[in-house]
C-alpha cells in the first residue's frame, strides 16, 4: 500500500482543497502489525508498506479536518507482469470496509484507485 487520500465534496468548508483533503502515507501508519516499510523513491513517500499476504492488519487513526464525504482514493503498485490482483487489500475506515478493493489495476506503475465515499465526522478516524 502506498498512500491513502480523501477528498472532502460537502460540509462547512466548501470545494475540495487543501484544507479539507486527507493524505495518508501508508508507511506513517501507528501499528504496522508485521507488515514493512520498503523504500522506494518512486512512490509520494519515497517508501511503501509490503505485506507477505499473512500479516494481520496495519492499523492509523487520522484526525479529520470537517465533518462531511470524502471520496476515498488509494495507490497501489501494481505489475503487469503479475496476476491481477495479486496486490489487492481493502482500505477500512471505523469498521467499515470502502466500497471497493485496491490493487486491481492491470496497467504496470503506481496507481491511484477511487474506492468509494463516505460520510465522516470531524475528529479521529481509525484506518
Amino acid at each position: 500500500m502506498g498512500s491513502a487520500c480523501w477528498s472532502q465534496t460537502t460540509g462547512p468548508a466548501g470545494p475540495p482543497d487543501q484544507s479539507n483533503t486527507v493524505m495518508v502515507e501508508a508507511e506513517q501508519f501507528q501499528f504496522l502489525s508485521g507488515w514493512k516499510v520498503t523504500p522506494s523513491p518512486n512512490c509520494s513517500g519515497d517508501s511503501y508498506l509490503q505485506n507477505s499476504g499473512m500479516d494481520p492488519d496495519a492499523l492509523t487513526v487520522v484526525n479529520l479536518p470537517a465533518t462531511g464525504r470524502y471520496h476515498l482514493w488509494t495507490r497501489t503498485r501494481c505489475f503487469k507482469s503479475a496476476t491481477v490482483g495479486a496486490r489487492r487489500y481493502l482500505l477500512v475506515i471505523n469498521g467499515k470496509p470502502a466500497e471497493k478493493e485496491s490493487g486491481l489495476s492491470p496497467n504496470d506503475g503506481w496507481i491511484w484507485e477511487q474506492v468509494g465515499t463516505v460520510d465522516l465526522t470531524q475528529g479521529p478516524c481509525v484506518l
